[in-house]
């Protein structure tokens, strides 16, 4: 993302700070590497940034192998996580869209 993304927001003259798109897409991208890479600077970052996501309360699971938990094994992305991040990847797209009828602010 680090290159892709600014490489598309030129293309498409896209402002994501004035779109309110920003925040939720970088959200989104560390949410991928962590979950996809575990530890690591993502996961330091995205506790930094997005800390409401990190939850060591137990109450959606019963760990079967207790002891020291990685703190990557403590995300919880919850559904209104979800449609956020769904919502900011229909708005780029819409705003990346050159053709008329795009989606720029979908209902949900």
């Amino acid at each position: 993302m680090e290159a892709a993304l600014p490489a598309c927001v030129q293309i498409g003259s896209i402002n994501l700070a004035a779109a309110g798109m920003a925040y939720d897409l970088e959200e989104l991208h560390l949410v991928a590497n962590v979950v996809r890479h575990g530890e690591g600077r993502s996961c330091k970052e995205l506790q930094a940034t997005a800390p409401l996501l990190w939850d060591d309360a137990p109450r959606d699971y019963y760990d079967l192998a207790p002891g020291s938990t990685p703190t990557s094994d403590l995300l919880r992305i919850r559904i209104d996580n979800l449609r956020r991040y769904a919502r900011a990847i229909v708005r780029f797209w819409g705003h990346a869209d050159p053709l008329p009828m795009a989606t720029l602010d979908p209902p949900y």
